[in-house]
């Protein structure tokens, strides 16, 4: 692939590409970051930052995390956790009560045996909340909030 426009306007495209995808499906983020990571690793890597991803709940703001658990399932959420951030689960767990945080981990354990689509599923439904929350202004992901 030539460069036949400036660097500038390359990263404008990726923007409008980034918004585009905001409304596919994983599966088909997935595809569209894999086909350009064969032949364009770099673009492929700063497509994939520029996207809302399951694992950036670890970097959403207190109030947002607490609206968010409030509107979806534990079910759902169980099954999103599975393989992703370690990191994520005792962020989540700040705020969360004593028992919901028991009846989380009882839902991670019987999730065991979920399959991958199974897994997206969820993730996507959570990601929907996250998304509509964020238009709404009331979470916001900053990667300051992380640690």
């Amino acid at each position: 692939m030539s460069n036949i426009y400036p660097s500038e306007e390359r990263i404008s495209g990726l923007k409008i590409l980034a918004s585009i995808m905001e409304h596919c499906d994983a599966r088909t983020n997935n595809n569209i970051i894999s086909g350009l990571a064969t032949e364009l690793p770099q673009i492929a890597s700063k497509l994939k930052s520029m996207l809302l991803s399951f694992d950036d709940l670890r970097y959403a703001n207190p109030q947002g995390i607490k609206l968010l658990l409030k509107q979806i399932s534990f079910r759902d959420l169980a099954a999103a956790l599975r393989g992703s951030d370690e990191r994520l689960l005792p962020v989540l767990a700040k705020h969360m009560s004593r028992n919901n945080l028991q009846d989380l981990r009882e839902k991670i354990t019987l999730s065991n045996n979920i399959s991958l689509a199974d897994v997206q599923e969820a993730r996507e439904k959570i990601l929907c909340e996250m998304s509509a929350l964020i238009k709404e202004n009331r979470m916001y992901i900053d990667k300051k909030w992380a640690e």
